[in-house]
């Protein structure tokens, strides 16, 4: 036989382990996919820290990669079609009734009926329909922390959709005395710069219901060492917080965040224990999991 083999033996190659490439969509007249930036540079640097091979640009599919796509509700019928079997949907909306606009969409919810799913909640999760999906965990990041510490002044900070609702929460506690801003699209440095001089970042659930507790709004702070005051939730995901948030009642918010605030050296020195019990949450073995899951897709399809 050419080449050498002996008669019925089976030559096979090895084939090589596909890299992971992450990719934001981002329209150009929509800002508001910078929101979830700090999540993207998150899973870049983590997957890294598990070892894998990762890229990461802008409106790209890679076709030798494993493509993971954050903001994949931007995406038009005929490019969510052509996004590759293998690729995994990072979702970042709320799935949990009652939910906003990205299950009304058809393209949205075909996209997380095919592919993998990465997601921040199990509570998101269960909605899907699929077992094709795995809870990232936000946690720390060493990559993403800044090398110099910062200076907290005297203002609460609130960044995102200001709903009604939210509106009403922070009004009462400027109504305590307390300086508290509120800011909408703005994103990148100029957003960092006001986390890093905020007494504290402020978490508001969007409505009333408390069943979804979103990470992605509160791990970006942790990281940076800000405190964050938050409204409490009955998702299990918010659990892993419990020590590294200061959490204030709904129903008594004012009142609550304005008696953590009280004493000021009290309030910095708690935060500085809350940032640190941040810091000890690794995320690396359960990323390493989920991207073990998708090793498994991959040979399960070959095979």
């Amino acid at each position: 036989m050419a080449g050498g083999a002996r008669a019925g033996a089976i030559v096979g190659t090895k084939r090589p382990v596909k890299p992971f490439h992450i990719t934001r969509i981002q329209p150009a007249d929509y800002p508001h996919a910078h929101a979830v930036a700090e999540a993207v540079a998150y899973l870049h640097a983590s997957l890294g820290a598990c070892g894998e091979a990762v890229t990461q640009a802008d409106n790209t599919i890679d076709g030798g990669a494993i493509n993971i796509v954050a903001c994949a509700h931007l995406l038009d019928a005929g490019h969510a079609a052509a996004l590759p079997p293998d690729t995994i949907i990072f979702n970042s909306e709320r799935l949990v009734p009652p939910t906003d606009w990205p299950l009304a969409s058809p393209v949205y919810r075909g996209l997380l009926a095919r592919h993998r799913v990465w997601d921040y909640s199990a509570r998101n999760i269960r909605e899907l329909g699929h077992a094709r999906a795995s809870v990232i965990p936000f946690w720390t990041c060493a990559a993403l922390a800044p090398g110099v510490a910062r200076e907290p002044g005297d203002e609460l900070l609130f960044y995102g959709v200001i709903t009604p609702r939210r509106a009403a929460l922070l009004d009462a506690v400027a109504a305590r005395g307390l300086a508290v801003t509120a800011v909408f699209g703005e994103y990148g440095p100029v957003r960092d710069a006001r986390i890093d001089r905020a007494l504290a970042v402020i978490n508001l659930h969007k409505t009333d219901d408390d069943a979804l507790f979103e990470p992605i709004r509160c791990f970006y702070p942790l990281l940076r060492g800000c405190p964050v005051i938050s409204e409490p939730s009955t998702d299990p995901t918010a659990a892993a917080y419990d020590d590294a948030i200061a959490w204030a009642r709904t129903a008594a918010f004012a009142d609550d965040v304005a008696a953590l605030l009280a004493d000021r050296a009290r309030f910095l020195a708690v935060a500085a224990r809350q940032v640190a019990a941040f810091r000890a949450l690794d995320p690396t073995a359960t990323i390493a999991a989920a991207v073990a899951r998708v090793r498994n897709d991959a040979v399960a399809t070959e095979g």
